[in-house]
């Protein structure tokens, strides 16, 4: 039994090891206050739906978020600064829950065809803190909050490993 325990211990810590960086493209859209489209790639062949969970972000996971036009307009950018979530621009930007590097700034955005990058640091509790995205032009009016995950493999596998754990000591008794 200590054996499988440390196999289980062994491969949970794998799992949540992060995988290659997902790339995120994006545009933004008029009229509407999500404000910008996301794609899988920059031709725009699969559109995700970040702003309504149909699509989500996995906290396992660094994300970079393109721009794909040279628009200088409706600069994009991320954070998790709740206390200034009707302003983001207000305040002192993201928290240390997050890593951003890249161009733009919480208060000057990506445009053009610059970059972000998004890691989520071990502060960030997906089940209690919002990540929001933005205009840094209008940031009360162009405001979402995308949706984040834990892995969902990592508790699959937890989850399996629990009810073979307990067949193993219910075939024991």
């Amino acid at each position: 039994m200590k054996s499988l325990f440390l196999l289980l211990s062994f491969t949970i810590s794998f799992l949540h090891t992060s995988s290659a960086v997902v790339q995120i493209y994006l545009e933004n859209i008029s009229g509407s206050s999500d404000g910008y489209n996301f794609y899988t790639d920059a031709t725009k062949t699969t559109e995700l739906n970040l702003f309504e969970g149909t699509d989500t972000l996995n906290v396992n996971e660094t994300y970079e978020f393109f721009r794909l036009t040279t628009a200088t307009g409706h600069a994009f950018y991320i954070s998790d600064d709740a206390a200034n979530s009707s302003n983001l621009t207000n305040g002192s930007g993201p928290t240390s829950d997050i890593t951003l590097v890249g161009d733009g700034t919480y208060q000057a955005g990506i445009t053009a065809n610059q970059k972000i990058t998004l890691s989520f640091n071990s502060g960030f509790d997906y089940t209690s803190d919002t990540l929001y995205y933005y205009c840094t032009s209008h940031p009360t009016s162009m405001v979402a909050a995308f949706t984040v995950v834990p892995e969902p493999s990592t508790y699959a596998f937890i989850a399996g490993a629990l009810v073979l754990g307990y067949a193993m000591y219910r075939r024991r008794k």
